[in-house]
């Protein structure tokens, strides 16, 4: 039973080392490349497209940042593969939260939109 043990203090020593000294295990930065794959795509990832009539709040086909009813939108919104790319219904979503909160920007993660169709006549 370790609780009737007594504690005893032990010496913990720590330090930099350079680690030049060490040859690269393939095995390691096999590991290390698929992870840093995920980075490097998402360094070429564009997240907001301003250039999209950036003097308006517009958002891809979507005719007004006022969302006071159905008729404002000029396509039909979409909810299919929110995981791999954007989405009408994630810009939907984004632009009322935006317009709600009084930001500039509105990001969220495509998982969280559920339904995978298209809503042809906007409901």
């Amino acid at each position: 039973d370790i609780s009737s043990k007594p504690y005893r203090a032990i010496d913990i020593t720590y330090g930099l080392a350079d680690m030049a000294q060490y040859t690269n295990s393939p095995r390691v930065q096999k590991i290390v490349d698929k992870h840093m794959s995920v980075i490097v795509n998402l360094e070429n990832e564009i997240i907001i497209d301003q250039s999209i009539n950036s003097s308006d709040d517009h958002m891809d086909g979507f005719g007004s940042s006022s969302l006071s009813s159905s008729s404002d939108l000029e396509t039909c919104l979409s909810s299919k593969g929110t995981r791999l790319h954007q989405t009408t219904m994630g810009g939907f979503l984004c632009l009322a939260i935006k317009d709600e909160l009084e930001v500039d920007a509105c990001i969220i993660n495509g998982a969280t939109i559920k339904g995978n169709t298209t809503y042809h006549d906007n409901r």
